[in-house]
């Protein structure tokens, strides 16, 4: 008999996923350009669609969940990046990539870095209350 993973568990297939999605997720970023930022803006708007803020975990449980979270701050910091190459007009334009792109890029991964510290904030926190809690007597 299989033993069901618990909910706040990562599985090995839900860490392929991720990864998967994350080398998806940069190849169409880094393809499109400027262009990938209207791309995602779709993305999250299906994911809105899909799956209604009632339906949302406020800590991300799964990969899934953690891939949700990182493309929305993904979209927000490409906004402020192409609000930046519309205002600068080339002027301030990086060698390599738009801003869009590298607002992207950066929100993507301070994205995943604010997911990880709310797991580490939800672990600590419950190590702190087991540790808090008075044990209760055990009858002989």
């Amino acid at each position: 008999m299989e033993s069901k993973p618990r909910f706040d568990q990562f599985t090995p297939r839900g860490m392929f996923l991720l990864v998967t999605f994350l080398s998806v997720w940069l190849a169409i970023t880094v393809l499109l350009g400027t262009y990938s930022l209207f791309f995602w803006c779709l993305a999250v708007f299906m994911a809105i669609v899909l799956g209604p803020a009632h339906q949302r975990r406020s800590i991300p449980e799964s990969s899934t969940d953690v891939l949700a979270v990182a493309v929305v701050w993904s979209v927000a910091w490409g906004v402020v990046g192409f609000v930046l190459d519309k205002a600068t007009a080339g002027k301030l334009a990086p060698v390599f990539l738009p801003w869009t792109v590298l607002g992207q890029l950066m929100g993507f991964y301070l994205g995943m870095i604010w997911v990880l510290l709310q797991l580490v904030y939800r672990h600590l926190d419950r190590a702190m209350r087991r540790v808090e809690r008075p044990r209760s007597h055990v009858r002989r």
